[in-house]
């Protein structure tokens, strides 16, 4: 007797589940930012923050992907961070999703 196996994959499109609505934190002071994303398949490069108003952000802050969760992390944030920043996922199914969230910087 020949047994055949076929291996089924469901792809889902990439979803924002949730993400952090607003951080305010005092000058000098650490923030974070998370966004859940959900989707198959689903990998690190599929999900991203960004931020048309505060330049070079990437090179104050840092990101980490674990568990469908993008986190956004400012060591010591200042007055130049402040923005909106936008979590955006997309996996190639279906179309690109982003939502939004604020950090406020509060001078001393």
């Amino acid at each position: 007797m020949i047994e055949i196996r076929k291996n089924i994959l469901i792809a889902d499109e990439a979803t924002i589940t949730s993400i952090t609505k607003l951080v305010t934190v005092r000058n000098g002071t650490d923030a974070e930012m998370a966004c859940t994303v959900s989707g198959n398949p689903l990998d690190r490069e599929d999900v991203l923050w960004t931020n048309q108003e505060v330049k070079d952000f990437n090179h104050r802050a840092v990101t980490q992907f674990e568990n469908g969760t993008l986190t956004l992390k400012f060591s010591k944030a200042t007055v130049d961070d402040m923005g909106k920043f936008y979590c955006i996922v997309n996996n190639r199914i279906g179309v690109e999703k982003n939502a939004s969230t604020q950090l406020i910087v509060e001078r001393e």
